[in-house]
């Protein structure tokens, strides 16, 4: 019943969502895996294809993970540059969006726990993840569904920080079940469970009522 009602919910949600969309056309279109195979046949075009493509959602990204703004641009700049280093190695690799924001993810931790190490303060690390959804990224189906934008991008800011960041993934990124419990270092099922119940409150608050944590 958990997996089918979250199927049932997503449904609200996704009625409410529509992932906001550039107007920018790349040079040329290719799909991910085709730039994958021309990166690793030393291709300069579709690495800069990828940054085209992707800069922007793992600035955003790795904006809510790090206040840091300096730090995310540098962490992005040697994510794409240890790409291009190991173009040759990539057979591994068979989602490219989902690889670069794990990677990202993993080295902003690493990078903040260097940090931490060398002030000499405990390396504990916790993301406190915190993106704008603003209402304008927020695009409404529908012009009576426009309240219903104004309400999540309020209500969003009240859940817990894992849960806002894999609704995040989820609703903003599109991304599947399995690529955001690989990017988050967590199981399917408690990304199931992390997921219903933030699409349950979220329903909930919509609606006017309160649900605990």
């Amino acid at each position: 019943m958990l997996f089918g009602g979250l199927i049932l919910l997503e449904f609200f949600l996704n009625d409410c969502f529509l992932l906001m969309i550039s107007n920018k056309n790349e040079p040329v279109s290719y799909t991910d895996n085709g730039i994958l195979c021309l990166l690793k046949k030393d291709s300069e075009e579709a690495l800069s294809l990828l940054v085209y493509r992707y800069y922007d959602d793992l600035f955003r990204y790795g904006s809510g993970l790090c206040e840091k703004v300096t730090l995310v641009e540098d962490v992005i700049q040697d994510l794409f540059c240890e790409l291009w280093q190991k173009r040759g190695r990539l057979e591994n690799i068979e989602h490219i969006k989902p690889y670069l924001f794990t990677s990202l993810r993993n080295r902003i931790f690493r990078q903040l726990k260097q940090d931490k190490r060398t002030v000499g303060v405990p390396e504990i690390i916790e993301f406190n993840f915190d993106v704008d959804f603003s209402p304008e990224d927020l695009m409404i189906k529908k012009q009576d569904r426009e309240e219903t934008a104004l309400l999540l991008s309020t209500y969003i800011d009240q859940l817990s920080s894992r849960q806002r960041e894999a609704v995040y993934l989820r609703f903003y990124e599109n991304l599947s079940y399995e690529a955001i419990s690989g990017i988050m270092n967590i199981t399917v099922p408690y990304l199931y469970l992390l997921i219903h119940k933030s699409v349950t409150r979220l329903r909930k608050m919509i609606h006017g009522q309160k649900s605990p944590l």
